[in-house]
């Protein structure tokens, strides 16, 4: 439509604007002073067209906006070795369909493809902050989850990854690959990373962040407790089915220990998983170097268990609060104190808990 002017160029009173029969209105003569031209009174048609294109995007953004909702994605943001833990999990990605990313600057996490195995879509909905049936996880705030995950190698007093608190879980990656491979029968390394995972997902998610230092509450009702028997051991024990047929049925127990002639101590825990419905027993050997570093020596399948052997585990995992320590045995299997790790916090072996002090 052209641009256009009362026909009279000062139209009479009641007389229609010709300017637009789309929107036509009336030119006044003599209402207030002066005089009122089609430019003045009628909108312009490129102007109205304008504006009708730009209620039509509002209309269909603000349906859009209702039908499919904007969703915040998780914040999980990797400190330390960024690079070798980026390999690290598409290692234990491989063939899954997916592969994931880790920014160099910001350490944010980041998931390209759609991957298939029970890890990968673990790792998915926590970057996604999304379960697979659609829900959204947030904390209990409604935010999206947000952790810092700390990478790191031979750190001292760390074995396999450490609940910090406040958001923050600490990886051991070395310890992560002196784990087996899918296929072996044996707890893999992907569950291990699952369980770190998933303990500090949950503890944001639930709101249960308190360090155990600062956690006034009893045993097994402290948050890091419920993370990690909630969640995590959920989640481990998804990847284990998977990728090993085994589920971990309870907590594992020293069985011997000693120190070496080096000033290093080894400890053994075992294990109670099943396979095909029947019982078997892991053991897997610590050794903590005289720098306070600490080493996944072996993880083993013990022989058959004998008649009874059940009753022998009890409440506890690869975890110590006390002090923190670590109790060493001698060669008869008797306990020969505790090793102090000087720190005020406990120490995990993922995915295989807490040590109970006995």
């Amino acid at each position: 439509m052209g641009m256009s002017a009362c026909a009279h160029g000062r139209g009479t009173h009641g007389q229609a604007c010709s300017g637009d029969a789309r929107a036509p209105d009336v030119c006044q003569d003599g209402w207030q002073k002066g005089r009122h031209t089609c430019a003045q009174r009628c909108p312009r048609p490129t102007t109205m067209v304008a504006l009708a294109r730009w209620a039509t995007l509002t209309l269909l953004a603000s349906l859009g906006v209702l039908l499919f909702p904007m969703h915040a994605v998780a914040d999980i943001l990797v400190q330390g070795d960024r690079t070798r833990f980026e390999q690290l999990l598409n290692d234990l990605l491989q063939g899954s369909g997916a592969t994931v990313a880790i920014h160099r600057q910001t350490g944010r996490l980041t998931m390209q493809g759609h991957p298939t195995s029970e890890f990968g879509l673990q790792v998915r909905e926590k970057i996604a902050s999304r379960t697979r049936d659609g829900q959204a996880i947030t904390d209990p705030q409604g935010r999206p989850v947000s952790i810092i995950i700390r990478a790191v190698r031979h750190q001292a007093h760390i074995a396999i990854g450490c609940f910090l608190g406040d958001g923050v879980q600490t990886i051991d990656m070395d310890h992560i690959r002196a784990f087996p491979p899918p296929g072996t029968g044996l707890p893999t390394r992907a569950a291990q990373v699952a369980h770190e995972l998933g303990e500090v997902f949950d503890s944001v998610r639930h709101g249960r962040t308190t360090p155990l230092e600062r956690d006034r509450h009893p045993r097994g009702q402290r948050d890091f407790d419920l993370n990690h028997y909630g969640g995590a051991h959920a989640d481990e024990n998804a990847v284990n089915r998977q990728e090993a047929g085994i589920t971990r049925t309870g907590e594992g127990v020293p069985r011997q220990g000693g120190r070496r002639s080096d000033g290093s101590t080894t400890v053994s825990i075992r294990e109670p998983f099943t396979r095909g419905g029947q019982p078997i027993f892991v053991e897997t050997t610590l050794v903590q170097r005289a720098d306070r570093t600490i080493q996944v020596a072996s993880v083993t399948l013990e022989a058959a268990p004998p008649a009874g052997a059940q009753s022998l585990v009890h409440s506890g995992r690869f975890a110590t609060a006390e002090a923190p320590s670590l109790r060493p045995f001698n060669t008869a299997s008797q306990s020969a104190g505790l090793l102090p790790f000087n720190m005020p916090r406990y120490l995990e072996l993922a995915f295989f808990g807490k040590l109970l002090s006995r």
